[in-house]
């Protein structure tokens, strides 16, 4: 029965899509305004032109992701017939960005029972999530979609635990192994753990679980082992190993004991087996060989090797680190005890106001301190206020959170984020916990006097939400329309700062005086802007490093053979220029500078006597 007017209950909804609404303006006007000079999306959407072309995937589209990306490119650009465009791709980003951030809400909403911890939960993430505005078009996005979907399969109880809803886990994550390596080997790793900690209680299953512990907690440092000597790279590591540990330990323990059969096993496997040879079949029918797919992989691996960046952590990160996984031991101990569940509802609580502050006084450009201070205490979403079961969707979704800190390598730009978000959600149910614990206690104490009704409370907290978004939203508004159109095919609705937008339109005159064309430091939209050809079926995202030498040669053959070809350096000031490539060595005996715009160097054929 209700407990407020039934009025209350249609305008909550009302407020929810007017909400919807502002959150995707307050999106529209934050990606339209932002275009970053190393061009993730231009990558993307060159790499998409030349498979539509008939390009062979890996053979001459050498990427360092898997295949599962361009394939929805395909369906989106080629079968739905969607342009391909800057401005299409924004609005494809921003349906993803509200898609992860409705996920993010739904699942918050299930594991606590809170339709106001859902809402807050889905404006929390949209605002953090901001970075979606930096790589629009990047798999990254589609990634963390994949990644809220495989808690949620599981939708709470044990009695849902069934073949199908495994066979589902089974399929994202293997979307996700090949749609990038690295993230889908985490999430596998956190299925696994899960798996191990929920078996039917034996010998062997024992011995499994003391397993996976070890292998879990050692993953990150074999994960960096050639980064070893590298400054901050041990305190990453140790903080990371100490956040899956105590998750793992929470997970293993008797307050999680829900079942899971070998069917659901099999279910699993199964979904995997089904994408993998899905993939296999994709690939052979697009001209493309595993053996090409597993070589494009290994030379991005390579060269990684030399290029990465870790932030600063410091001891008193780490050394709080490794109370998260003793603490885990001590209160998740077999047996009941009052003072045990109200030190759990206390570390819930510190643990939510600490992401709290650290969102709000740090702010989310400071990601790494939420990582080092707030990641190894995602396990207390896992950890009981009560002799109930934790279920396995706050299971997974502990083990997913603390797998995903290891994004954050080795380059940790927008991969922070996209690392975080699941902090947020533990942090989120967890803050919704205690004070569902807090409320008990209060009503139990038999507090009399008037109490508002659950709908008026959602109906006036929503309407507070959409007035900051209203707010907020005028702000970028007014940002939005200060800025100059861009007034590039492609680039529709994009506003930039008059600078840049003159920096732009004059390289692509330049570049349309050309017959062929080649850019060494991103800006790949340069080529789908002009219409002009590529000088080689090569793209190059910030380093030309991470193209292999024969693709080098081919660059270098395509601009010798052209009549007419435009080259584009970039200046040191303006962007680290690779050392000793010998492509750039050729580039700077065999061609001219003549033009300088923007920070680039417009180079071309010396005019022959």
């Amino acid at each position: 029965m209700r407990t407020a007017p039934g009025y209350l209950h249609y305008l909550q909804w009302l407020l929810l899509l007017a909400l919807l609404a502002a959150s995707a303006a307050f999106g529209f006007y934050d990606l339209f305004s932002n275009f970053r000079q190393y061009d993730d999306e231009g990558y993307w959407l060159i790499a998409t032109r030349l498979f539509l072309d008939g390009h062979p995937l890996y053979e001459q589209i050498e990427i360092p992701y898997g295949p599962v990306s361009l394939a929805v490119k395909i369906v989106l650009h080629d079968y739905l017939s969607v342009p391909l465009t800057n401005a299409a791709t924004r609005f494809i980003s921003l349906a993803y960005w509200i898609f992860l951030c409705a996920g993010c809400g739904l699942l918050v909403r299930r594991l606590t029972g809170s339709n106001l911890a859902g809402v807050i939960g889905y404006v929390l993430i949209f605002l953090f999530m901001r970075a979606f505005t930096n790589e629009p078009g990047h798999p990254q996005e589609l990634i963390a979609c994949f990644a809220i979907l495989i808690p949620l399969c599981l939708d709470g109880g044990e009695d849902k635990s069934n073949w199908w809803r495994w066979f589902g886990i089974g399929v994202l994550v293997a979307l996700m192994f090949n749609t990038k390596v690295n993230i889908g080997i985490f999430c596998l790793a956190a299925v696994m753990v899960v798996i191990a900690a929920g078996l039917p209680a034996s010998r062997w299953t024992t011995y499994l679980r003391l397993l996976a512990l070890v292998l879990a907690a050692s993953f990150p440092f074999v994960l960096m082992r050639t980064h070893w000597q590298q400054a901050n790279c041990l305190p990453y590591a140790a903080i990371c190993s100490a956040a899956i540990l105590a998750a793992s330990l929470a997970a293993c323990s008797s307050h999680g004991s829900s079942v899971i059969r070998l069917k659901d096993c099999a279910g699993a496997v199964s979904g995997v087996l089904l994408i993998l040879l899905s993939v296999y079949l994709f690939l052979r029918m697009n001209g493309a060989s595993v053996a090409a797919y597993l070589a494009s992989v290994q030379q991005f691996t390579t060269v990684l090797g030399d290029v990465y960046l870790f932030r600063e952590y410091s001891l008193g990160q780490v050394a709080l680190a490794f109370v998260a996984p003793l603490m885990a031991v001590l209160l998740l101990r077999p047996g009941s005890s009052q003072k045990r569940f109200t030190l759990i509802v206390s570390l819930k609580i510190i643990f939510a106001a600490v992401t709290a502050g650290l969102l709000f006084r740090l702010g989310p450009a400071n990601t790494q301190s939420l990582l080092g201070w707030a990641g190894p205490w995602c396990w207390l979403c896992i950890a009981p206020q009560d002799e109930d079961n934790i279920s396995l969707q706050r299971r997974v979704l502990a083990l997913l959170a603390v797998f995903h800190l290891l994004l954050a390598y080795p380059i940790p730009g927008s991969q922070l984020y996209f690392g975080s978000f699941l902090i947020l959600v533990s942090a989120l149910v967890c803050a919704a916990d205690s004070a569902s614990s807090l409320a008990q206690k209060w009503q139990g104490q038999g507090s009399g006097g008037w109490r508002p009704s659950g709908n008026l409370v959602h109906v006036l907290f929503i309407a507070g939400l959409l007035a900051y978004f209203g707010y907020r939203g005028q702000e970028l508004r007014g940002r939005y329309w200060a800025l100059h159109p861009v007034q590039i095919p492609g680039m529709e609705w994009v506003r930039l700062e008059s600078d840049r937008v003159s920096t732009y339109q004059l390289l692509l005159a330049e570049m349309r005086k050309a017959d062929a064309g080649f850019n060494a430091f991103g800006l790949n939209s340069l080529y789908l802007w002009s219409g002009v050809d590529m000088a080689a079926p090569v793209m190059v995202q910030h380093d030309l490093r991470f193209t292999s030498s024969r693709r080098r040669e081919q660059i270098a053959g395509g601009l010798a053979a052209a009549s007419n070809p435009l080259v584009l350096l970039r200046m040191p000031q303006y962007g680290l220029q690779p050392q000793n490539i010998e492509l750039t060595d050729w580039i700077n005996t065999e061609f001219v500078e003549y033009r300088k715009i923007g920070g680039y160097r417009l180079m071309k054929k010396p005019s022959r006597p």
